[in-house]
């Protein structure tokens, strides 16, 4: 007699909790999507742009962000003081647009606002790394569907709720939630064909963006990165100059020095390896005579 209560209960308690948990998830996407727009506009309210001023913007993701350094240590910075120094009757303006975790699709969204806002004379772009991480191809979903358990873990880490729980047990510092739940990385598909794809076009786009405001463009590679195999590719196609990051980095990994101009993430650079970032700019810059 109790049974058929029982199971109503059970179920009124099931669908309570769904809905709980839907709504932290809609909460935040929505967070996310106000945290996105106020870091892509947040600099143009804050940066007054000198007319009088070379102009120089550095677009991209955390790198360009200069995380885990202070401000004066980031690349876009040291490279001001650096061509500041070298061209001492220029006044030379580097402006710092990086977004923490940010990928080419949303920084191409925005890219045309910062051409319009800072009108640069010259472009640099150090993007591509954070494609690989984030699922931004219906195609992957589609590919995957034909198994149940990698389509699981592909909607597992969709979910925003689930990254959040993954954040708070320390799994991204640790390294764990790569090694779990990169299965379909590793045995279902290769994603790079298919972010290829996509990336390239959002590229080529913010090269033919910035050539449509007479803007000289760099496009960098990372100390490493999936992305460099495909980066001076992209340059060549495009005939933008290539920074080759990784060609100096490469003194450091391959001797066994890499703690020096890596943090201890082992991924974004130290102080040392922003400063390696700046001067390899500062390098191509002075060589080409963008500033003269």
């Amino acid at each position: 007699m109790t049974a058929a209560p029982d199971r109503k209960k059970y179920a009124v308690t099931v669908v309570r909790v769904l809905l709980v948990l839907l709504s932290v998830e809609v909460a935040l996407r929505i967070c996310e999507s106000g945290y996105y727009y106020y870091c892509a506009r947040a600099p143009m309210f804050r940066d007054l742009v000198d007319d009088s001023a070379y102009r120089i913007i550095c677009v991209g993701e955390s790198t360009v962000q200069g995380h885990e350094v202070e401000e004066r240590y980031s690349f876009p910075k040291v490279l001001e003081k650096m061509l500041s120094e070298r061209y001492p009757d220029r006044n030379i303006r580097v402006y710092k647009l990086g977004i923490l975790g940010v990928t080419v699709s949303k920084i191409a969204e925005n890219f045309r606002g910062y051409l319009d806002h800072y009108r640069p004379h010259l472009v640099i772009l150090l993007v591509g790394h954070n494609n690989y991480h984030v699922i931004i191809d219906e195609d992957v979903a589609k590919n995957e569907k034909s198994s149940l358990i990698p389509y699981s873990f592909y909607l597992m880490k969709r979910a925003k709720l689930f990254k959040l729980g993954a954040f708070l047990a320390g799994m991204y510092r640790k390294n764990v939630y790569g090694r779990i739940f990169d299965i379909r990385d590793k045995n279902i598909i290769d994603a790079r064909a298919i972010y290829k794809k996509r990336f390239v076009k959002d590229i080529e786009y913010m090269i033919k963006e910035s050539r449509r405001v007479n803007a000289d463009v760099i496009l960098c590679n990372y100390f490493r990165s999936w992305f460099n195999e495909y980066a001076q590719g992209i340059a060549q196609k495009n005939g933008t100059y290539f920074c080759d990051n990784q060609k100096v980095a490469e003194e450091y990994i391959s001797g066994g020095r890499e703690r020096e101009i890596f943090y201890s993430d082992n991924w974004h650079p130290s102080i040392k390896g922003y400063s390696l970032i700046a001067g390899n700019l500062f390098g191509l810059i002075t060589e080409k005579k963008l500033v003269d």
